[in-house]
């Protein structure tokens, strides 16, 4: 949980780099606005950055709700969960996502 928690602290400061170390190397992203997505570490600290605004730290943020549930397998773990979503870019502010 604490490498989760320090995951969306370095998303919502926009700090690319400490943010790219708690992905996996094969993590897949799913793209705002388009049908695609985004795969390995590197593309997706690269499509995040390249979507937020740094002038404005606030323009890319999500904020977990209460709504987590685990799913132990065997491999890997998963954690699904909504959130709610800013993007201001895209005039996405507060949406909810699952």
């Amino acid at each position: 949980m604490g490498r989760f928690v320090g995951a969306v602290d370095a998303f919502n400061k926009n700090d690319w780099n400490p943010y790219k170390q708690y992905l996996d190397h094969n993590v897949v992203a799913y793209n705002l606005g388009v049908i695609d997505y985004t795969q390995g570490r590197d593309n997706v600290v690269n499509y995040f950055s390249g979507i937020s605004d740094p002038k404005d730290p606030l323009s890319l943020q999500f904020e977990p709700t209460n709504d987590i549930t685990w799913f132990p397998s065997v491999y890997p773990l998963g954690v699904r969960g909504s959130t709610l979503w800013t993007h201001k870019a895209s005039g996405h502010k507060g949406v909810s996502m699952r």
